[in-house]
């Protein structure tokens, strides 16, 4: 709360997901609000054979002014209460994990969220190989394609193809004759993190980190940042991690206060004293 004024004028920032079009239903109910980081978004086209926005492109929905802090928890418990708020100290205290989830985090992708069953979601397309635009990745997904085929095969829409597809994706190697298993490792930090995974210590570290997500982002859950962070902080090799994840914004370059690029370069500057 040390970080807004009031009165306080609400508003959502949200950037590109990169995702394809979901079929789910949209979330009902509105975001909790935040202060909108300062600067503009960066101008340039999208990467050839993407959807979407333009990277680094940003919307911004206003909303109501609040003139003082209890009239904003209020309109935040109008549906239930699910923020506490300390006057004295002046910080607000969500009641459950449960209702945080609720209010902030629904999620808001289909199943196989990144590793879609008709490869339509962009990280396929980053497992491309020769022949091959997109491909599947997840092996996890294929296990269980391949365990509940009977029980899969009753809903709508479901077909055994997409089982055969996923066994096939994973047998691909590409150019340089890296197995999917050994790409996805590579675009996973957590390999070589933490202990549950082969590729525990067999790399040097950065010493210094600086992560940001917006509270609001539901493309993932706020384990995937927080497990990031906590691994981290569990590795010898680094000294720092510089880590928040801040109120009001979706998925975009969210900051608590300031501008990202500018925080970014004085935090490296800090790092390098």
């Amino acid at each position: 709360m040390k970080d807004t004024t009031f009165p306080y004028k609400a508003t959502s920032t949200e950037g590109p997901s990169g995702a394809a079009a979901q079929t789910g239903t949209k979330k009902s109910g509105s975001l909790p609000s935040g202060t909108k980081p300062s600067g503009t978004a960066k101008s340039g086209k999208m990467p050839s054979g993407s959807s979407g926005t333009a990277m680094g492109s940003q919307s911004t929905s206003s909303g109501k002014t609040y003139k003082t802090a209890k009239a904003y928890i209020k309109s935040l418990n109008k549906n239930g209460t699910w923020i506490t708020y300390n006057v004295k100290k002046n910080t607000a205290t969500i009641t459950s994990m449960k209702a945080f989830v609720k209010h902030c985090k629904t999620a808001s992708k289909d199943v196989g969220a990144f590793d879609g069953l008709t490869r339509q979601q962009t990280e396929n397309q980053l497992f491309a190989t020769s022949g091959s635009s997109a491909n599947h990745f997840d092996s996890t997904i294929s296990k269980l394609l391949k365990q509940n085929s009977a029980k899969y095969a009753k809903l709508k829409n479901y077909k055994a193809s997409y089982a055969k597809a996923y066994q096939k994706d994973l047998k691909k190697t590409d150019a340089l004759g890296s197995t999917m298993q050994q790409r996805l490792n590579l675009y996973n930090p957590m390999y070589y993190l933490t202990s549950y995974y082969d590729g525990y210590n067999t790399s040097k570290v950065a010493k210094y980190w600086r992560i940001r997500t917006g509270i609001n982002q539901s493309d993932t859950a706020l384990t995937v940042e927080t497990n990031l962070k906590l691994a981290l902080q569990q590795n010898k090799q680094v000294k720092s991690v510089d880590f928040a994840t801040v109120w009001g914004q979706g998925h975009t370059e969210a900051e608590r206060t300031g501008n990202n690029e500018t925080n970014f370069i004085k935090w490296v500057n800090r790092s390098l004293k």
